[in-house]
């Protein structure tokens, strides 16, 4: 036995395994999912005689995995090196509890940056479950939550970008794909030029008129406010002529937030430290029956971890939260 973990020691020097590049918080906690399931892989493979070449392809298997997960919340494809030690990361719950569960502020919560994980998330969640030695409390959580959170971004973008109601909205993909606005300044821009637009509509042409008359241009008085009142009236008639398609955008909308306040509820269960299972799975359901659509895996991690845990989920020993 203590010369087949010689032989496993030798071959983990060997190998390259991932190292702890900086004293980031959230990259420590990375390193330590790594470092436990080493132990682990070396525990087991010791207790099944794993042969030397056997356990080298399964430690190669979980820097692999190690890898893709550390891979799938960052990118830095147009980052500077500085850049890239600043925003390592691990997975965390998306929830300011300083707003509270409260559905109007959900748009602030999220950054768009964060949907582009999901197609990478489910390569390591296959990889995780094809693996079942891979087990940890902590990934367990990371799958639970970011998947669920997937689908609250995904559902979140439709409405911004105006495909919940099929009605594209263009400063959306303007804002936030050409000139990478955030969520929140996006909404002040916007809001700043509608207040233009008003007042370009409804206060210019008035004061306009005023001036006019007040200096005694009449025949300029006459016809700024005829087409003034014509303008009035076209825009009146193409209200009613549209009342019906609003009316049905609306439904439409309020049916999409809904939906989004139900999966934001569910996600809400997810908020370390203490995560009752049941009360999870009944949110989860809710959402389902209100349209949302989770990806398989979601419900795989989750089976599992009720099948181990019971009811009650604490991914976190407290020493884990401290750090």
């Amino acid at each position: 036995m203590s010369d087949l973990k010689s032989d496993y020691l030798e071959i983990e020097e060997d190998l390259h395994c991932p190292e702890l590049f900086n004293r980031i918080e959230n990259a420590r906690k990375l390193y330590r999912i790594f470092l436990d399931l080493k132990v682990k892989a070396r525990e087991l493979s010791l207790s099944e005689q794993l042969s030397p070449t056997d356990y080298r392809e399964r430690l190669s298997k979980l820097i692999k995995f190690t890898d893709n997960l550390y891979f799938a919340f960052n990118t830095y494809s147009e980052d500077s090196p500085d850049e890239k030690k600043d925003k390592q990361h691990e997975w965390s719950h998306v929830w300011d509890s300083r707003v509270g569960h409260q559905m109007p502020f959900i748009i602030e919560l999220i950054d768009d940056d964060t949907v582009n994980y999901r197609e990478d998330l489910l390569e390591v969640a296959a990889q995780y479950l094809a693996n079942p030695w891979l087990q940890h409390d902590r990934i367990d959580w990371i799958l639970i939550d970011s998947l669920i959170f997937a689908e609250l971004a995904f559902k979140r973008g439709l409405i911004l970008s105006g495909e919940a109601i099929r009605k594209i909205k263009w400063s959306h993909y303007i804002f936030h794909y050409l000139f990478r606005v955030d969520v929140k300044k996006a909404f002040q821009i916007k809001l700043a030029l509608a207040l233009v637009y008003f007042a370009l509509q409804y206060i210019v042409p008035p004061a306009t008129i005023f001036v006019l008359y007040y200096l005694q241009y009449e025949v300029a008085t006459i016809i700024a406010g005829g087409a003034y009142a014509a303008y009035l009236f076209i825009r009146a008639f193409l209200w009613s002529v549209h009342y019906r398609k609003r009316r049905l955008e609306k439904k439409t909308l309020h049916d999409h937030m809904n939906r989004l306040q139900n999966i934001a509820d569910a996600y809400y269960q997810c908020k370390p430290p203490i995560i009752n299972l049941t009360t999870l799975r009944t949110y989860l359901n809710k959402a389902i029956e209100a349209g949302a659509v989770f990806d398989g895996a979601l419900f795989t991690v989750l089976k599992r971890v009720e099948e181990t845990k019971g009811e009650t989920f604490i991914p976190f020993t407290e020493s884990e939260e401290s750090t």
